[in-house]
């Protein structure tokens, strides 16, 4: 990682924590379930697009056609989705160099909306390497990194794996996404990592989580 790391934080629900923490099962969703979930915090239409197009129209045009009036309207073309199952992603919240620009870093209230309860990763290089070396092993390409934000209501976007609309800037993003072949979810297992994580629940920890 070019930029360090220092904590990572996986909200989720209680069950599919405590399988990462004391198994090491890491479950990993495909980029279309992400556009399909309906979830406040969670489904994100955007996911998987290859191109965002954002006009200007002169005008708006009312059931009379004769009568169009000029109007700075904005219309946003949303295209392209990338054909077929493109991947798998495994995020978490990061806390980086770059989050910790004041003396206090406050999680924002909104991450309560991607899970009930959250765990507190503090040896990063070591979750990490278990993880890709478990890809590896497995024989799957993937990429990682801290998520861009991007406003997406404006101009021309050629989206990727890591970069999200800035609607989504709390989530302070890192993310593991992997090439897979099909669309499902993929589970790999590196081990328990207790030795380092702690559980929380989601509206303990951000009401009193301080760096």
């Amino acid at each position: 990682m070019s930029i360090e790391i220092k904590k990572l934080i996986k909200f989720g629900n209680e069950k599919n924590l405590k399988n990462l923490l004391k198994k090491g099962e890491v479950y990993m969703r495909s980029i279309k379930s992400f556009r399909e979930d309906d979830k406040s915090g969670i489904g994100d239409r955007y996911e998987g697009m290859s191109i965002i197009s954002n006009n200007s129209s002169p005008y708006i045009k009312e059931q009379n056609p004769l009568k169009n009036r000029p109007n700075k309207m904005h219309i946003t073309q949303v295209s392209v989705h990338r054909e077929g199952h493109v991947g798998n992603i495994f995020s978490t919240y990061a806390i980086s160099g770059l989050s910790l620009k004041t003396p206090v870093h406050q999680i924002d209230q909104r991450m309560k909306d991607n899970g009930s309860h959250c765990l507190v990763i503090t040896n990063v290089k070591d979750f990490t390497e278990r993880i890709f070396n478990s890809l590896k092993e497995k024989g799957f390409k993937y990429e990682e990194g801290l998520v861009k934000y991007n406003n997406f209501e404006k101009n021309y976007h050629t989206p990727n794996y890591f970069k999200k609309s800035d609607i989504w800037s709390y989530q302070m993003e890192h993310r593991i996404f992997v090439k897979t072949p099909q669309e499902s979810p993929l589970i790999i297992n590196i081990g328990s990592i207790e030795k380092y994580t702690e559980m929380y629940k989601s509206v303990d920890l951000i009401k009193g989580f301080q760096i």
